[in-house]
């Protein structure tokens, strides 16, 4: 099911080279689209270090989408922050413009540390650009949607519980 007209108009008004600031609307827009204001909202804030991010909330956090200009998807070292910042987190999904890159929730997964040994003048790409392989405006929509329904129906297991 194609993204309402008002969802893709508002991606439509970013400019030519945007920063994250630039998709607030459209992403405030798309997750009223996808939740439920009576049980779920979006809350659009900012952390320390200036990277928006929006927390979807049932007296808990259930979803975080955290938003990068898309000039970050570029540079091995942005994707790289992007990736330590939202790997331990929820259901989350790290958006460089309207690029996409999925960190699933897996409750039986033991945290473990990630460590990328430097070599040197060798450069250790650990967020390649290629997890940003879905756009939110063509293949993304779909697993998003999915995402969302997962969401939703374990929020509801909640409620009823």
């Amino acid at each position: 099911m194609p993204w309402p007209e008002k969802v893709i108009r508002q991606f439509q008004t970013s400019p030519p080279n945007p920063v994250e600031s630039d998709f607030l609307g459209a992403y405030n827009r798309l997750l009223y689209t996808l939740f439920s204001l009576a049980l779920i909202s979006p809350v659009p804030r900012k952390l320390s270090d200036y990277i928006i991010t929006f927390e979807v909330l049932q007296n808990r956090s259930v979803f975080i989408l955290k938003l990068n200009k898309p000039a970050d998807l570029t540079w091995i070292s942005s994707r790289q922050a992007a990736d330590v910042q939202i790997r331990q987190t929820l259901h989350a999904v790290s958006a460089m413009g309207t690029r996409l890159c999925f960190c699933p929730l897996n409750i039986a997964d033991v945290p473990t540390e990630i460590i990328s040994h430097n070599i040197p003048r060798i450069v250790n790409d650990t967020a390649p650009m290629e997890r940003w392989d879905y756009d939110v405006l063509d293949s993304g929509e779909g697993r998003l949607r999915a995402v969302v329904d997962s969401i939703k129906a374990a929020c509801e297991n909640i409620a009823n519980a």
